[in-house]
């Protein structure tokens, strides 16, 4: 798939992984494609729901920085 392509569909859906163990890792995608954040549904005192979010971009689309949880 072409990075155009890969681009459209990312920002139609969120694109979801599920582990072996069940815990469903979600990234989210902005209306360009960009990935915005990377969420996950195993959720208690040491694991956060938000894995990382405000990633920054540049001219060429790729993250300088992330704020991780």
């Amino acid at each position: 798939m072409s990075p155009d392509c890969w681009r459209e569909a990312a920002h139609q859906l969120n694109l979801s992984t599920t582990l072996r163990n069940g815990t469903t890792i979600i990234h989210h995608y902005s209306p360009v494609g960009q990935l915005e954040s990377i969420t996950s549904d195993w959720v208690d005192a040491q694991q956060p729901a938000t894995l990382a979010s405000g990633l920054i971009y540049a001219a060429a689309t790729a993250p300088l920085s992330s704020s991780e949880h």
